[in-house]
C-alpha cells in the first residue's frame, strides 16, 4: 500500500537521481530509508545503505561516482585502425616493389623475389596480429563498460 509519504519519497527520489534535490531533501530521503521501506523501494534502500557505509569508511566520493552514467567514448577506434592497416599495406607494397626493382636491376633470379615476397607477407601478418591483439584488449574494456551501463539502466528501470 502506497501512503502519501511513500509517494512523496518516490517523487523526491526522482529529483535525487536527476540531481535536483537540496541538502534538506537529501536528509529527508536518508531518514526515510533508515526506517521500514516499501517493497518497491528496496533497491533504493540498499543504495542509501551503501552510501551510509561508504561515508563511514571515508569514501563518499567513490560511492557518488558509482551511480553516474557511463559516457561512451566519442572517439571511434575504427578510423585509427583503418589508418594503421592502410599504412602497413602501403609500406608492405612499397617494400615489395622496391625489392622487386632491386632484384631485377641486379639480375637476381625469380625465386629470390618470391622469398622476399613471402618474408614481406609474414612481416605484414605479424604487424596485423599485433594490431588485432591491441584491439581485443580495448574490446574487453568496452564490454565491461557496456555491462556496467546495462546495470545502471536496469537500476533506473527498477526505480520507475
Amino acid at each position: 500500500m502506497n501512503t502519501k509519504r511513500d509517494i512523496e519519497m518516490a517523487s523526491l527520489l526522482e529529483k535525487f537521481y536527476e540531481g535536483e534535490t537540496t541538502l534538506r531533501e537529501e536528509r529527508i530521503l536518508k531518514d526515510y530509508f533508515k526506517g521500514e521501506i516499501p517493497v518497491d523501494l528496496e533497491v533504493e534502500g540498499a543504495y542509501f545503505d551503501y552510501l551510509k557505509e561508504a561515508k563511514e569508511e571515508g569514501s563518499q566520493r567513490r560511492a557518488i561516482h558509482f551511480m553516474e552514467p557511463v559516457q561512451p567514448s566519442k572517439r571511434s577506434w575504427k578510423k585509427p585502425l583503418l589508418m594503421a592497416a592502410s599504412i602497413a599495406l602501403i609500406f608492405s607494397l612499397g617494400g615489395i616493389a622496391y625489392m622487386n626493382q632491386q632484384s631485377e636491376s641486379k639480375g637476381m633470379i625469380v625465386l629470390q623475389n618470391e622469398q622476399d615476397m613471402e618474408l614481406a607477407y609474414q612481416e605484414t601478418q605479424k604487424a596485423l596480429f599485433m594490431i588485432s591483439r591491441q584491439l581485443r584488449k580495448g574490446e574487453k574494456g568496452a564490454t565491461e563498460l557496456a555491462r556496467l551501463d546495462q546495470v545502471v539502466t536496469d537500476v533506473k528501470h527498477i526505480q520507475q
